[in-house]
């Protein structure tokens, strides 16, 4: 319950998310979500900015984005997008185990409609390392994508009813 608390106040008050072109407050239902999922997997908690170790990259995208559109409040480990192109906005967070202080990453994605006591995610999977690393949306089909800065990174593209992961290396 304290990290769900915690993820919840957190969310609610200082972390903007990005949804398309704009910046946008996850709703209610959304943080809800989180904050559930959260409480009933103690051993995760979210990334944050400290665990990014990338202030200057963090500025830097907020002022200039990752295609040139700036992106106020930037956050490197959440994300709010239409994901699944389907007018309901999605949710995408990084979390990380609570005893692995190594920086290893989890992406954990929420497809919306958001609300009532369901929104179990429809992808958990290895995200890679936190350390210089962020989510962001790819320019065109605005997925989110997630890796180092100012570089490709890995895709999380919509499949079924959960996500694949293309690193473009496969």
């Amino acid at each position: 319950m304290r990290i769900a608390l915690i993820a919840a106040a957190v969310l609610a008050f200082s972390l903007p998310f990005r949804a398309n072109a704009t910046t946008s407050v996850p709703n209610g239902a959304q943080r809800a979500a989180l904050a559930r999922w959260l409480d009933r997997n103690p051993q995760f908690r979210l990334a944050t900015e400290e665990d990014c170790d990338c202030g200057d990259d963090i500025q830097l995208m907020r002022r200039s984005g990752p295609w040139g559109e700036p992106v106020p409040g930037y956050v490197p480990y959440a994300l709010v997008g239409d994901f699944r192109r389907n007018g309901q906005s999605d949710l995408a967070v990084v979390v990380t185990k609570v005893d692995r202080p190594d920086g290893e990453a989890m992406l954990v994605i929420f497809d919306g409609p958001f609300g009532g006591a369901g929104n179990q995610p429809s992808f958990i999977g290895q995200a890679g390392l936190l350390a210089h690393e962020g989510l962001s949306l790819t320019q065109q089909e605005k997925l989110p994508i997630y890796g180092a800065f100012y570089s490709e990174g890995c895709v999380f593209r919509p499949k079924g009813s959960g996500y694949v992961k293309d690193c473009g290396d496969d």
